[in-house]
């Protein structure tokens, strides 16, 4: 069970990150390189690396989930 919590926690923080990043580009109209949007902000403000390893970070807390379920009790 504690896995499962841990694993809930560390994907919410992933998830909390990606939104920031993704509400940032809806605010903000950022040109990056001739290119709006969320691609153009990312670029504007070279966060391109911070929203993959938040959406790592999720992919890590699901498998963390996941391996908490799956795990046999001995």
């Amino acid at each position: 069970m504690k896995k499962i919590f841990c694993g809930a926690v560390i994907a919410l923080i992933g998830v909390i990150y990606s939104i920031a990043l993704m509400v940032l580009a809806t605010v903000n109209d950022v040109y990056g390189n001739g290119v709006s949007g969320l691609w153009g902000l990312l670029q504007g403000y070279d966060a391109e690396l911070p929203l993959i390893i938040s959406l790592c970070v999720v992919m890590i807390g699901i498998a963390v989930c996941v391996w908490g379920v799956f795990e046999k009790k001995k």
